[in-house]
């Protein structure tokens, strides 16, 4: 018959009862029924599927608390010895109280477990289990002591660490009241230096002010010199430019007159040859030749001839248009060029 018939046939029929001895020998909890279920095995006892499943989580949690224990029960054997007081300092004893808080929280939690395993899948404790309980009890009540003893040393070292800060309260208190004396010893030093200094620095500025405003007084006498050498030289250069123009006046007024009176010889002369030339009336006798045929000489004329201004001198003599345009022009660049050029020095100087 195949498979699949004979599950639906068992499904089908009526379930079978379950003898007494291979019945689920689970102990039940207060108010709870046996389990009817068929059980398997028998370590610890015969067990159902279900119940086989709660006893293996059981079981492997409180081997993870063992695991767990074992491990923190190695660091405090490595815990040094609290008797003596070279190892109570504050970090070593929080470390040790936080060290056997969670190996005191490891052992209730694997003897929790182990008891919730044991009340549930084992009737009959036997002696190794119950000695192994026992073991762990004594450890959890030696934890305990030990560890009510840190924390009356961490009180201690905590009202120490108190004393300790008041009494570096109090010397930082008077530590700074002596430094602040010695501030205020020192600001009084400090202040009576920089009322010196002020005082020699008004002497100084005040002393930097009077020679700064004679300094100022020679120089504004150096320019009043300055300029009255220039207002001077300005006048002594003017002067000699107007005798320098008189004089070239004169010259070209004696050399224009000489040329008009060479012209005038020129043309008696002409005149004469030109009457000669001519046939003469015959009632009229002919001229009489010119007496005076060579050039004029000029005399030499006197100091105060040349000393006369150029109004005189024009006034005197007849001059083309020409001519009084052109000295004017040469004899006003002179100037403005010889002013020019001393204004230029005399700026220098005063700006050097």
């Amino acid at each position: 018959m195949p498979r699949v018939q004979k599950d639906r046939q068992r499904r089908t029929q009526a379930p079978r009862p379950v003898p007494p001895d291979k019945i689920c020998q689970v102990i039940p909890t207060a108010g709870e029924l046996s389990c009817p279920l068929r059980g398997y095995g028998d370590s610890p006892a015969r067990l159902c599927s279900a119940h086989r499943d709660q006893h293996t989580k059981l079981y492997l949690a409180y081997k993870a608390f063992s695991q767990e224990t074992e491990r923190l029960g190695e660091l405090v054997e490595a815990e040094p010895d609290w008797q003596d007081n070279a190892h109570w300092t504050k970090d070593k004893v929080d470390a040790a109280i936080a060290t056997r808080e969670q190996y005191i929280r490891a052992l209730d939690a694997e003897l929790g477990g182990r008891e919730a395993h044991r009340s549930r899948f084992i009737a009959e404790q036997d002696d190794g289990h119950a000695q192994w309980l026992r073991r762990l009890q004594d450890k959890r009540s030696n934890s305990c002591d030990v560890l009510e003893q840190l924390r009356k040393c961490r009180d201690m070292l905590i009202q120490e660490a108190i004393r300790a800060e008041d009494k570096a309260q109090r010397m930082l208190l008077r530590r700074r009241e002596t430094e602040s004396q010695i501030e205020a010893y020192w600001n009084s030093i400090r202040q009576a230096q920089e009322q010196r200094a002020a005082i020699r620095k008004q002497e100084e500025r005040a002393r930097l002010e009077a020679e700064a405003v004679q300094r100022k007084e020679r120089e504004a006498a150096r320019r009043k010199e300055e300029i009255a050498r220039f207002q001077a030289q300005q006048a002594e250069n003017a002067r000699r430019v107007e005798e320098e123009r008189v004089r070239k006046a004169a010259q070209q007024a004696a050399e224009t007159e000489r040329s008009r009176q060479a012209r005038l010889a020129i043309q008696q002369q002409e005149a004469y040859r030109s009457a000669l030339t001519r046939p003469p009336p015959a009632n009229v006798a002919p001229p009489p030749p010119p007496t005076n045929t060579r050039q004029p000489i000029l005399a030499v004329q006197p100091a105060s001839y040349y000393s006369r201004s150029a109004t005189d001198v024009e006034a005197q003599r007849p001059r083309r248009e020409d001519e009084s345009s052109n000295s004017d022009v040469f004899c006003n660049a002179l100037v403005v060029l010889m002013v020019g050029a001393f204004a230029l020095y005399a700026l220098v100087r005063w700006v050097g």
